[in-house]
This record gives structure tokens, sequence and C-alpha cells, in this order.
């Protein structure tokens, strides 16, 4: 192990508007607590290497060209075993004073917490803040970034991004790695890095973020041959199969479903009158006291819906095992929930936890009897990219 316990690995890729102001931020940490950096250049370039020598001096540089979730791969093969923490920071970001020293003592507090993260702000390409979010607690299920998120080096051994096949989305394979693994992970509420949207973003492309999360749960969800269980059953509401892409429509078949329709919920050749004065979570919930159900509803989904959505969520769940889960709005992150008194209210990730009580008004959402190993999860193809806060 080194003399400091954390590094910090700067991913590069030809960030020249940012790299000065990102570099600045990591000597402004240093006046709080010690670490270690590398600077790793992702292009192919060597006139890039030697520019970013003048321009960083006082750390390491390496070259590791590559797609980003192989180049992590790398450093993790050389790093994990020297550091007791590490943390990736974009060029293109920058951390504000005091971050690290927050998260090391929030990851310091207990020896089995595999991550911890924060806010962030929203800047532009003149790091102007657009927007400020609040850091999404843990209870809500929803992940963690990739960059600027305290690991701890040990938990992260069997992890590997080159098995998951994926380009993106390495936060989001680590979140559910850790849930696989029942490994825990905390947040904190101060700001703790500011995040550059401009048009080059992973992120700003929709189509390769949704492929690579439906890779992840494929992978973890396969492995775990969760689909052979029969851990749950699907109620389609006013929805019939041919409702469905084909991909969720071949899915979906391995489980056991009900079609609901007219107050009539039909499975094979047995049909159940559904009481008017009763939800119907309630409904399935009594009448199959130990079974777990997702209830799907595509008319409700709307323009929401999307090929491979139903069979995301139902990968979600069976991965993330929530008492409750609910699927969010892409845009707003919005879903609809009821409180004591039975009245339909907003709800964000920043949500008052009494207030995660899911129905089924949204078009997708499950409820667990048995097995479950925690209260609530919600899930979105663009959850931490797109949230908004709400306030009630």
């Amino acid at each position: 192990m080194n003399k400091n316990k954390l590094l910090i690995y700067v991913l590069f890729h030809a960030h020249w508007d940012y790299i000065e102001e990102c570099i600045s931020s990591l000597h402004e940490n240093l006046k709080t607590c010690g670490f270690d950096v590398v600077v790793i250049n992702t292009t192919d370039s060597e006139q890039d290497f030697q520019h970013l020598e003048r321009v960083v001096e006082d750390f390491d540089i390496r070259n590791i060209p590559g797609k980003l979730p192989l180049v992590i791969n790398e450093v993790y093969e050389q790093y994990l075993d020297k550091y007791e923490f590490i943390m990736r920071l974009d060029a293109d970001d920058f951390l504000y004073p005091n971050a690290i020293k927050t998260l090391l003592s929030s990851i310091d507090n207990s020896n089995d917490i595999g991550a911890v993260y924060g806010s962030w702000s929203i800047v532009d390409h003149n790091s102007r803040v657009v927007r400020r979010i609040a850091a999404p607690r843990e209870e809500a299920g929803v992940g963690f970034h990739g960059a600027c998120t305290l690991l701890r080096s040990s938990l992260l051994k069997g992890l590997s991004f080159t098995d998951l096949g994926i380009d993106s989305q390495d936060g989001f394979a680590t979140y559910i790695f850790f849930q696989v693994n029942g490994i825990k992970v905390s947040s904190v509420r101060s700001f703790i890095f500011g995040y550059r949207r401009h048009s080059s973003n992973l992120s700003s492309d929709n189509e390769r973020l949704i492929r690579n999360r439906k890779r992840i749960l494929d992978y973890f969800f396969n492995a775990q041959r969760i689909v052979n269980s029969n851990l749950f059953r699907l109620v389609f509401i006013n929805t019939d199969l041919s409702d469905l892409s084909e991909p969720d429509g071949d899915f979906v078949k391995a489980f056991d479903y009900f079609l609901v329709r007219n107050g009539i919920a039909k499975i094979g050749d047995t049909a159940l009158k559904i009481p008017q004065d009763v939800t119907l979570s309630e409904f399935f919930s009594g009448y199959y006291s130990d079974d777990n159900f997702i209830f799907i509803n595509i008319e409700k989904l709307g323009s929401n819906y999307s090929a491979g959505l139903i069979t995301s969520f139902v990968q979600y769940v069976s991965i993330m095992l929530p008492m409750t889960a609910s699927y969010v709005e892409p845009i707003t992150n919005k879903v609809l929930a009821v409180n004591d008194e039975r009245e339909v209210k907003a709800l964000n990730v920043s949500g008052n936890v009494s207030e995660f009580c899911f129905t089924e008004l949204n078009g997708l959402h499950s409820v667990m009897k048995t097995a479950y190993k925690r209260n609530y999860a919600m899930y979105s193809h663009e959850i931490l990219n797109k949230i908004i806060n709400y306030d009630f």
C-alpha cells in the first residue's frame, strides 16, 4: 500500500478547454487532505501526451488509449492493490473545495461501505452553474455516477467491464455489482463536483446509455439465473402481449402472467373478479399472499414505453429485490405515489421515506411479499442524467 490511501485518476480525452480548471481543483483539495493523482491520457496521440506534460506538472501522466470502461479495467489492474480507495475524475469536470475530505470522512465511518457519493452541479462551458442536483438517497436505489464516487478498492475485485461488454455506464455497472454482492453504499449531501454538459458528453447519447444499461442488467440477471426461480408473477393491465415489443414479448413468456381488463383478471383458463373498492396491488397481494407481482400498463406508460423497458425493469427489480419499486418517468423522473390519506402525490428521489408508497397508476411497478432485501427502488433508463427535484 502507498503512503496515501486514495488514488484519484483523471481521465483525459482531448479536454483542452477544461483540464486546467480540473487540475486546479485537485490542488485545492490537496490543501485539506492527502491523496495521489495520475492523469490518464485516453487518446492515442503522442502530441497530446507531450502537451499534457506541460500543463500537468505535478502529477504522473500515463497513456492508456481506449474506450472508458476498458481504460478503467486497466487502471484497476494496476492500482487496486496499491490503494485502499480509488476515484475517477473526468478532465472536463472539477471538484469543489473539501470534496475529497468529505468523502473520505464518510467512507472511513464503516469498513463495509463500498462507495460514497455526493451532490453535484451541472455547469456549462464557462463553468456557470445550470442546475444543482441533490444526491439521490441510497434508499431510492437509483445508483451513482462513475465519476467522483469514492470506491473501496478491495470490494471492486471481481468486477470486469470487459465481461459486461459495455462502452459506457461504468457507474451503473458498479452499483449493480455492489447490490448483487451485498455491498453497502452511502451518500453525503455536500456538493462534490461540477459536472460539465457539452456536446461530447457520453451521457448525452441516450441510445448508447440505454443500450449499455440493458447489457449490464442482462449480464447480472442471467448470471444469477433469476428467471428460472419464478420470482415474480406479471400483471398486464389493459395490455395484451401483442402491445409489447418483440424483445419484451419474448422475455415475459418465461413468467406466469395475468391479463386484467374490465375488472377481470385472467390467468390461463382461470378468471377472477376484482372488487371495485380495492387497488390491484391489494387484490393480488391478498389473493396470493406469498407471491410477488409486477404491474404493467402500456396505456399508462404511453410514449415513455420503449422496446426493452419491460425486460429491463423486471431484471432490475429481480436484482435489487425491493419490497416496492416503481418506474420513473424520463426527463422529470417523477412518479405517482399515495400518502396515508390515499392522496396522489408527486415523488422524486429526494422525497421522504414515508412517502415511498407506489401505486400502479404510473404504468410500471412491483410489489414483493417474500424474499425482499430492501424497502424501495426506482428505475429509469436515464435516471441519473435527468434528475429534477420537486417540492410538495
